[in-house]
């Protein structure tokens, strides 16, 4: 019986393809979006193929890691090829980060250093995103969820002759959550974060211990967003999804879908997202909106060290904190030889967009967050 409704749904996809290929106008996208499926078919063979060969080298060099995300993720889908992904992302433990650097380079890939928790390096066809931290982003809330997720080699089980580990289910799902809702927060996204939920789950579902799952985004103050990306989910997908919720309100609905496919893969700078960061802040603080304003231009004026240490120009402060009025002082100096009025606009941005930041506050509030 399987097998006839394989068979079954696959003549109706061939013929509904054949139907909509007679469609003229409809001819050249179907025409892209195949174009596009082999090339990420290609991408997705010589990935698999590089990571392959980058894992005898870690197990070689004795060096531990960890991956997550995409190449996980590829593996739930029908076919992995579908899942697209720029580059490929595992942790290491900070102390290894030198000795993974320089085996990098041995390697013949080229580097593109952070002074923070990611490192990125390319061979001009694969990339890897290489971490010693999951997270380090906080969202619009004061939970620490770098300190939850550096948990994660506590999770992680050794697989048998290599240096590779691999990521207990729950809490990868837990940092796909945080992730996911970070994106929507900042700048927004696409689809492709609720099909990685959908299938994930579906793949990895008899492994994964709900009640735990559960009380954790309860922790990580993530429930409600979770039981709001199920309850669309149920919706788009026509799936049942494993934490109940109430029925979705029928206009955040409609708000959620236009913003969700009109955000590509992860948003983009336009008018919708220009105020997602000052509204991130001001929702962060819990501070009446006046003082939050006042709090984001101090902040924009004297940046943290625990910022300013991660950006490569002030990288000199990174370790010495008693070095940060220097970087004020160039900073400022810099800004405004440079760049007055773009310095200018950016303090004046929480004063003139107002309404923008409002309903940003009202979209992450819409969310659970």
């Amino acid at each position: 019986m399987g097998g006839r409704a394989w068979i079954g749904r696959s003549c109706c996809n061939v013929q509904c393809r054949d139907n909509l290929s007679r469609i003229p106008a409809l001819q050249s996208i179907l025409e892209e979006l195949h174009a596009g499926f082999v090339s990420e078919a290609a991408h997705s063979v010589a990935r698999q193929q590089d990571l392959a060969q980058l894992e005898q080298q870690l197990t070689q060099a004795e060096i531990p890691f960890l991956p997550f995300k995409g190449s996980v993720l590829s593996q739930c889908y029908p076919a992995p090829q579908l899942r697209t992904m720029g580059d490929t992302d595992f942790l290491i433990r900070g102390k290894d980060r030198l000795h993974c650097h320089q085996l990098m380079c041995s390697l013949h890939y080229t580097p593109k250093e952070d002074p923070g928790a990611v490192w990125t390096y390319s061979d001009g066809v694969v990339t890897y995103e290489i971490h010693s931290h999951m997270f380090y982003e906080p969202l619009a809330n004061q939970v620490d969820y770098q300190s939850y997720f550096d948990q994660a080699w506590r999770f992680a089980r050794p697989l048998l002759d290599t240096s590779r580990y691999e990521l207990d289910e729950g809490f990868h799902f837990l940092y796909l959550m945080a992730h996911t809702a970070k994106h929507i927060i900042n700048k927004g996204c696409g689809l492709r974060p609720f099909l990685d939920m959908v299938f994930f789950i579906q793949q990895q579902n008899r492994n994964m211990n709900w009640v735990w799952i559960t009380q954790q985004l309860e922790e990580l103050d993530l429930l409600a967003f979770t039981q709001t990306c199920f309850a669309l989910c149920e919706k788009w997908f026509g799936v049942s999804m494993p934490i109940s919720s109430s029925p979705l309100e029928e206009s955040f609905f409609l708000e959620a879908t236009e913003k969700v496919f009109a955000d590509g893969i992860f948003g983009h700078i336009n008018q919708q997202n220009r105020a997602a960061a000052i509204a991130k802040q001001v929702h962060r603080s819990r501070l009446p909106r006046s003082l939050a304003f006042l709090a984001d231009t101090w902040k924009k004026i004297f940046p943290p060290y625990r910022d300013m240490r991660h950006v490569p120009w002030y990288a000199f402060v990174n370790h010495r904190p008693y070095l940060m009025p220097v970087a004020w002082s160039y900073r400022f100096l810099y800004c405004l030889v440079h760049k007055p009025k773009a310095s200018t606009d950016r303090l004046a941005d929480p004063y003139t967009h107002q309404e923008e930041i409002a309903a940003r506050e009202n979209l992450i509030t819409s969310w659970g967050l």
